[in-house]
Order: structure tokens, then sequence, then C-alpha cells
């Protein structure tokens, strides 16, 4: 009976030790999961952080771009008003100045700005709530 206690007790002792290293196993597999899912965070931050950078210098690019297209001076390139015959407007200087008169005006510019950037300043003065609008083609 003894025999048979002691061979019991060495298979208890067998089965805690099996399922001690069942358990040292699942753990490292834990940690082997953890580490890679550190691993893919890091990759995803280290992705997102290059996208961030080469979104910077693309709109410093565009930036630098668009500055290169704009007049040193903005009075370079002066431009001719034309104003139609029989329209109630005058021009005065650079200036054209609509007539208290309801009607439209039509003006042109000489030369035509076909591209870069132009500057256009409109001042609205004594309309009294009158509705208006500029077209630009």
């Amino acid at each position: 009976m003894r025999r048979k206690d002691e061979q019991l007790q060495k298979e208890l002792i067998e089965k805690a030790k099996e399922k001690k290293r069942a358990e040292e196993a699942e753990e490292k597999v834990r940690i082997a999961e953890e580490r890679a899912r550190l691993a893919e965070e890091r990759i995803r931050q280290a992705e997102l952080q290059l996208r961030s950078a080469q979104d910077r210098a693309r709109v410093a690019e565009e930036q630098t771009r668009i500055s290169a297209q704009i007049p040193a001076s903005l009075n370079s390139a002066l431009q001719k008003i034309n104003v139609p015959q029989g329209d109630k407007g005058r021009v005065q200087g650079s200036t054209f100045v609509h007539s208290n008169e309801r009607c439209d005006s039509t003006i042109t510019m000489d030369p035509i700005i076909n591209e870069g950037v132009a500057r256009f300043d409109v001042v609205f003065n004594g309309h009294d709530g009158e509705e208006f609008s500029l077209i630009f083609n």
C-alpha cells in the first residue's frame, strides 16, 4: 500500500510539473504575441510619422511654388481698364467708378491674365442695401 501511495504521489507531482510547464509555455506565447503587437504598433507609428513628414514637405513645396508665382511688386503688371462706350461708369487711374444709376457695367482688363496670380480689390460704397454681384469669366 505504501508503494501505491508513493506511486500516486509521484504521478500527482508529475501532473503538477506538466501543468506548470504548460502554464509557462502559455505565458511565453502570450509574451511573444504581446511583443509582436508592440512591434506592429511601432511600425504603424513610424509609417504615420513618415506620412506626416511627407505631407509637411509637400505643403512646404506647394507654398514655395505658389509664392514664386506672386510678383515681387503688386504694381509690376498694371492693367488697363477698358469700359465700353455708353457705360455709365468711368475710369480714374487704376480705378473703375460705377455711376449711381441702376445699370450693369462690364469692364475688361488689358492684358488678359491667363496664368499666375492676380490681385483684384473691390470696394462698395453707398449701395444702400441693393443687391450686387461680381462675375469673373
